[in-house]
């Protein structure tokens, strides 16, 4: 049984592949996103949203801006949980692993999970809510075992 895992949070990703997870967790894949650690003000352009006030042709007297619709952080979480979604989703419809374990703190997870398409019934989807994201492999290894095994 080969085993597809993704360490994750909104800037970086790591991939990794294993036959066992005690024993050989390989790193396949390492993916940043740099965008999501940015500032907003750097996120943002310098052409503001539609106007807050009512005009001469607007009924909605609560209309809102653009920008207050879609935070400039979470659209760049949102941007890299699809990049990581359709790495995922490329693995399963090629049949290259029967089990996933994503871990990755919850707000991340939830968009990851509204991306990631698990369509084969015998893929085992498995989820530590957690960010690993700077831990080294044999710390990794051990909470792995500790939770999947």
């Amino acid at each position: 049984m080969t085993t597809r895992i993704l360490v994750a949070n909104a800037s970086c990703a790591y991939l990794y592949t294993a036959k066992h997870l005690c024993t050989d967790i390989q790193l396949t894949k390492e993916l940043k996103h740099p965008e999501s650690r940015e500032k907003n003000i750097d996120l943002t352009s310098d052409i503001p949203g539609t106007s807050c006030r009512p005009t001469q042709f607007s009924t909605n007297t609560h209309a809102r801006s653009a920008y207050e619709k879609s935070h400039p952080k979470k659209v760049e979480a949102e941007r890299f949980a699809i990049i990581l979604a359709e790495e995922l989703n490329s693995g399963c419809n090629k049949n290259c692993y029967d089990r996933v374990i994503i871990v990755a703190p919850p707000k991340f997870y939830g968009l990851l999970k509204k991306h990631f398409h698990n369509y084969h019934p015998n893929l085992k989807v498995e989820h530590l809510a957690k960010d690993y994201t700077q831990i080294t492999l044999e710390e990794l290894t051990n909470h792995l075992r500790e939770a999947f095994i």
